[in-house]
């Protein structure tokens, strides 16, 4: 969609005919791959090539592809989770998912694509983590990073922790580093713990990993973490200092060219009246503005 005179204009850049669901998209520089949760039981890949004279993408041959689903589940309103997919330097793909929430088994789910055109997947996948609500939906993005790596950040609101593992490219599928945990225990007004399920993960091409969870004390706080290329989850910052406010669905937007990070959310508190915000801060020694 383009916006034009401040309407928002849909222009079909995609043409296909989609279920309703959690969708996540990838663009890798040759192919568009758009991958949507339909049940908890079902997801689809569609993989598109590009036209850049005619500016159309063309869905390939084979796709979508059905990718079965075991232990996901939904929230009390019937709404899936977040399913989320990458692409590693071998141009293995990668979706990552949480078995929370109504009818989930509690598990951090990762599964991968198995020939170079991608039409081949074990879903059946690997298990990274075990003990996640089963009541409350969890979160669990992935991302490529580094030069050879794939990982998968994901919230346990059971353990009162964010945690990490990663995955080294070309490395059997099912062997991963130990769990790093990046947060644990009460928030800031000790109400609530640091876990909650709305999470937005970036790479920086030094290594880093930027990541901005939020928590569940009180009325919310997003927190900013960043991991070091060494491998070490050495910086908390809170981006928003009113605590009067409800930060939700954070989305984190880096901009390497002036060292930049962007952090777009909503306000869900009565002084916010569901208004869209943005703030702003260095990459390095983070202070995020008022």
């Amino acid at each position: 969609s383009t916006f034009t005179q401040g309407a928002l204009v849909d222009t079909n850049i995609v043409a296909g005919t989609f279920i309703a669901g959690s969708p996540d998209c990838l663009w890798d520089g040759t192919n568009l791959f758009i991958l949507i949760q339909e049940s908890t039981v079902l997801a689809r890949l569609y993989k598109y090539t590009y036209d850049s004279t005619s500016q159309t993408y063309t869905l390939i041959a084979g796709f979508p592809l059905s990718l079965p689903l075991t232990g996901a589940g939904t929230n009390t309103s019937g709404k899936f989770g977040v399913f989320t997919l990458d692409e590693d330097s071998t141009g293995k793909l990668w979706a990552a998912y949480a078995g929370s929430g109504v009818g989930g088994d509690g598990k951090v789910h990762v599964i991968w694509s198995t020939s170079a055109d991608h039409k081949s997947w074990d879903s059946a996948g690997f298990v990274l983590a075990t003990g996640i609500s089963t009541s409350t939906q969890e979160a669990a993005p992935i991302i490529r990073f580094g030069a050879n790596k794939i990982g998968v950040v994901w919230s346990n609101q059971v353990a009162s922790e964010d945690a990490f593992r990663y995955h080294i490219d070309g490395d059997p599928e099912t062997v991963w580093s130990a769990k790093e945990i990046i947060d644990s225990g009460l928030g800031p007004q000790g109400l609530g713990s640091v876990a909650e399920n709305h999470m937005s993960l970036k790479a920086a091409p030094d290594g880093r990993l930027f990541l901005i969870a939020k928590d569940n004390d009180g009325t919310s706080h997003l927190h900013l973490y960043i991991r070091t290329a060494a491998g070490i989850w050495g910086q908390k910052t809170l981006v928003i200092n009113d605590f009067n406010a409800n930060p939700t669905r954070p989305v984190l937007v880096l901009d390497t060219d002036n060292n930049e990070i962007h952090v777009i959310y909503k306000d869900s508190s009565a002084t916010g009246t569901s208004r869209t915000f943005i703030t702003q801060s260095f990459m390095n020694n983070p202070a995020f503005n008022t």
